[in-house]
């Protein structure tokens, strides 16, 4: 998940406030946050990246469902592609399966090319092997097409009883 606009830590705390709610689920890990350069039009502020860990029962299709109304919640308006984003929320993988809808594909199509998918993916999961494909994430940092991440923050949440609590000092 991501934020380039508006108060960008927030937007991040309110999205895993609003997964954390989802019926039959559970937030298991969490990287820390990375500041990284905008994908597409480089012309805005530089985002906030994370990326978490989930155990659900909802279904790929019906999640991302969830998901864009949580982006909703949020305060995400609807603007042109690659631009300001509140927040965005993607589903990097699911498990072991393959998702090929028109609304959805797990694994993500550009997971293999973003660096600020994979570092922060590797950070929860370094041994994570990508479905399909059968190789591990972690030979994969090398081919991301181009760096997008120019440094990382501390965590700026922590979970306890899972509460996720913002903790900006």
């Amino acid at each position: 998940m991501g934020s380039n606009f508006g108060d960008k830590l927030k937007n991040l705390h309110s999205a895993l406030n609003g997964i954390k709610e989802l019926k039959d689920t559970q937030i298991t890990a969490f990287s820390r946050i990375y500041d990284t350069i905008p994908y597409g039009v480089e012309e805005q502020d530089d985002f906030l990246n994370m990326v978490i860990s989930i155990e659900t029962d909802i279904e790929p299709v019906q999640l991302l469902k969830e998901i864009k109304m949580i982006e909703e919640k949020t305060g995400r308006i609807k603007r042109e592609r690659w631009h300001e984003r509140e927040i965005d929320i993607d589903i990097l993988l699911y498990g072991e399966r393959i998702v090929n809808e028109k609304s959805l594909n797990i694994p993500h199509k550009e997971l293999k090319k973003r660096d600020f998918f994979l570092v922060p993916l590797l950070e929860i999961n370094p041994d994570l092997i990508l479905p399909g494909e059968g190789i591990f994430l972690s030979s994969l940092k090398i081919v991301a097409e181009k760096s997008y991440i120019k440094g990382w923050n501390r965590n700026f949440f922590r979970m306890k009883r899972g509460v996720v609590f913002l903790d900006e000092k």
